[in-house]
């Protein structure tokens, strides 16, 4: 996830994990379907990917697209120690970058928000993809722009029950409303709205939207995620 051009905010790995369960109790991983490649077309550090690969069978390839060049040395470093099979750098949503990839069995991404990104990343990908899971907030689904395609589309939705903590956001104040705002980890100080700026989770619910290639017109199912899925890694 990126809210700023300069700051990476990473996915935490209990979101992974609520992921990978919902999609058993969807029935994706139906008949041992394993999917033969695996990609991020917003990988960050490329976190989100390795914990995908985490839990997995071994067998998929894992690739990586991201924008930003000063991350080049740690996906490079990735790729070195074949911990991912290939690396892109550049925008995954430029056409000669799309066409390296033109068909994918897995799609996970957790996408920048500004702009509306995801119905971006959503709509370029989803060609070329035969599952792709996106990581939203859940108000994404609720918008009447994106309504007539949403309704084309089935979605999957996997409802997390907590809200994911991703760096330090605005906190509040007794004079000012917590508006969510998020910061560099670490930040402190005074937010843009005058609340207190420290860590904490996103003011926004979450939720993974799982789109299938082969699913137009037909009905999405949701589950709401089980607490014991959503647990932080014991240290």
């Amino acid at each position: 996830k990126k809210l700023s051009e300069a700051d990476q905010y990473e996915t935490p790995d209990w979101c992974v994990e609520a992921l990978v369960q919902g999609m058993g109790e969807l029935g994706h991983w139906k008949d041992g379907w394993i999917p033969r490649s695996v990609l991020d077309p917003c990988a960050g550090r490329g976190n989100l990917l390795l914990a995908v690969r985490d839990r997995l069978p071994t067998g998929p390839k894992y690739h990586a697209i991201e924008i930003d060049c000063g991350l080049q040395p740690d996906l490079l470093a990735l790729e070195a120690k074949k911990e991912i099979n290939s690396l892109v750098i550049g925008n995954a949503l430029e056409p000669d970058v799309l066409q390296i990839y033109p068909d994918v069995d897995l799609t996970v991404a957790n996408p920048p928000y500004s702009d509306d990104l995801p119905m971006r990343f959503i709509e370029a990908w989803l060609p070329r993809v035969a599952v792709s899971a996106w990581l939203l907030r859940l108000n994404w689904l609720s918008s009447a722009t994106r309504n007539a395609f949403l309704r084309t589309h089935s979605v999957d939705v996997i409802v997390l029950p907590r809200r994911p903590s991703f760096a330090a956001c605005c906190q509040g104040s007794k004079t000012a409303k917590r508006c969510g705002r998020g910061y560099p980890k670490g930040a402190r100080g005074k937010c843009e709205c005058g609340g207190r700026i420290g860590d904490g989770t996103d003011a926004c619910e979450y939720s993974w939207a799982i789109f299938r290639r082969s699913s137009i017109h037909k009905l999405g199912r949701h589950i709401v995620a089980d607490v014991a899925w959503c647990k932080d890694p014991a240290v």
